[in-house]
């Protein structure tokens, strides 16, 4: 009911600042802050975004929406809005340290910190003071089957929204699906101004036969820098019989713990790592972990974009340029690596 009680809160004429608004949430915010006549800010990343905001969102004005990167976001409130506290300070954002704007909050006013992955956060008493409110919602757990009535609430309020022409779609890019890899890429560095979406109208869906190298014994590793694709790939290969599986990915969103949840109480045993394959002595370390519930007798790579791991595999190697390619590296420890370790390592075509 959290945002049910927030919604009852916000007036006419509040001041909202919310963190990272080019994001679906942010978007979300924007329109319905804007419909009850609050004085919205929001903080961008690039112009790209703001401009996207401003076309978006004619009432939105130029001057509210801030770049990220100012250090006294307080002081420009100050000049743009009747003053210079927000009642609300949301973070629709993933990587936003909001410690810094707990000094935008006003006195009995809320910061919001909206999350999809649980996580421990540390806040120093001295930011909640004087009579300020921190709250942390989790997301995930609007779709537990205990908050029936909280959804139909909300099932609702999106219905009324549409009716009105404040719920709109997103902006939104549509790859063909020839180009899979390159949709989940955009969608995995989250550079996209919107949603990423797949045409799947009148497309050849090539069937990939994964019964000959999966099996009820033995391990399954998926390796996936896309994490939703490669959630896909273990569903396909739980359906095929697969009983444990590790999966590799850089990231854990709510769904992939909503996900793994499901799996576990299907009598499947999933393994989440993000160890550095980059690095040969990791990805070794990485495949013994691996062997823990049996051999292994499946790899699947499924993206290999390792951007934040290609910085630390040039330090470690001392280079200087971008002559050495990441993934290549990836598949080349994982080869080095699982023929060693992995005898029972299924070849079958």
């Amino acid at each position: 009911m959290i945002f049910q009680t927030i919604r009852s809160q916000i007036k006419k004429n509040h001041s909202i600042l919310l963190l990272d608004g080019a994001t679906s949430l942010g978007h979300a915010f924007i329109s319905v802050c804007l419909d009850i006549g609050c004085n919205v800010f929001t903080t961008v990343s690039n112009f790209a975004k703001k401009k996207l905001l401003l076309k978006y969102f004619p009432k939105l004005k130029e001057e509210n929406t801030i770049d990220c990167s100012i250090k006294d976001i307080k002081s420009v409130i100050g000049t743009n809005g009747d003053r210079s506290l927000c009642d609300f300070v949301v973070n629709c954002g993933h990587e936003v340290l909001i410690e810094k704007y707990f000094r935008c909050v006003a006195s009995f006013g809320y910061l919001l910190d909206i999350i999809d992955v649980p996580e421990y956060k540390v806040i120093g008493m001295n930011n909640l003071t004087p009579d300020k409110n921190f709250i942390l919602v989790y997301l995930p757990n609007l779709f537990r089957p205990n908050h029936l009535e909280e959804k139909r609430l909300l099932q609702a309020r999106i219905s009324e929204g549409i009716v009105r022409g404040i719920v709109k779609p997103l902006n939104r890019v549509v790859y063909p699906l020839t180009e899979v890899s390159k949709a989940f890429r955009l969608f995995t560095a989250s550079e996209s101004k919107g949603r990423v979406l797949l045409n799947m109208k009148n497309a050849e869906i090539p069937q990939i036969a994964l019964s000959t190298i999966t099996y009820s014994k033995g391990t399954q590793i998926v390796i996936s820098d896309a994490t939703d694709l490669g959630i896909e790939v273990v569903d396909r290969l739980i359906n095929k019989g697969a009983k444990y599986v590790v999966l590799h990915c850089k990231t854990r969103s709510g769904y992939l713990q909503y996900k793994l949840h499901s799996w576990n109480t299907c009598g499947v045993s999933v393994s989440i790592y993000s160890d550095d394959l980059l690095d040969e002595k990791v990805c070794n370390a990485f495949f013994e972990k691996s062997k823990v519930n049996g051999p292994v007798h499946g790899i699947f790579i499924v993206e290999q974009v390792m951007k934040q791991s290609y910085e630390h595999f040039k330090k470690i190697n001392n280079c200087k340029d971008d002559s050495v390619d990441p993934e290549v590296s990836i598949v080349h420890n994982v080869n080095e690596v699982s023929s060693k370790l992995c005898p029972e390592l299924r070849s079958d075509k």
